[in-house]
């Protein structure tokens, strides 16, 4: 189990560039799958995703960008309306006890082009697809690892 707001934040900044692609409410926890490739098939080559559970959510809300810059930002509070059509996570942050995690939208048929997720929550689980769970520094470690490859393959390209 992961805790603590800055670690919970950590989570979606490892998860850079992942599309949270299903989501489910059970009680008062948000289940989320994140579709990473570059990291999930570090694991296992066959893997896709990771499993999120966010344990106590609470204050959920989505401030969507509107793609008419000068609007307000549209506040969404139901799952639907935050989690249909498919969010790409950018960043994330926290202050006090509030998560924000920026995500883009790449879709056609929605009247945004992305926003800030908001939500407080007490803990996180993190599996993969083998249901092997993640502590927030074996997250680290597997994400360092890949930008570590990654530097290498491109300072190698380079020369």
């Amino acid at each position: 189990m992961i805790i603590g707001v800055e670690n919970i934040s950590g989570i979606f900044s490892i998860f850079h560039d992942g599309s949270i692609i299903h989501y489910a409410s059970n009680g008062s926890d948000l289940e989320l799958d994140v579709e990473i490739l570059y990291l999930a098939e570090r694991v296992n080559t066959n893997y896709q995703t990771f499993h999120l559970t966010l344990r106590n959510v609470r204050d959920l809300v989505f401030k969507a960008w509107s793609k008419d810059f000068s609007a307000e930002p549209d506040l969404r509070l139901s799952l639907t309306q935050i989690f249909d059509p498919e969010l790409g996570i950018l960043s994330s942050s926290s202050a006090g006890d509030v998560i924000e995690v920026v995500c883009d939208i790449y879709s056609q048929t929605c009247d945004c082009n992305g926003g800030s997720l908001l939500f407080k929550a007490d803990s996180a689980v993190v599996t993969d697809e083998g249901d092997k769970e993640y502590s927030i520094e074996e997250l680290c470690q597997l994400c360092d690892g890949y930008w570590s490859d990654w530097e290498k393959k491109n300072a190698n390209r380079q020369q």
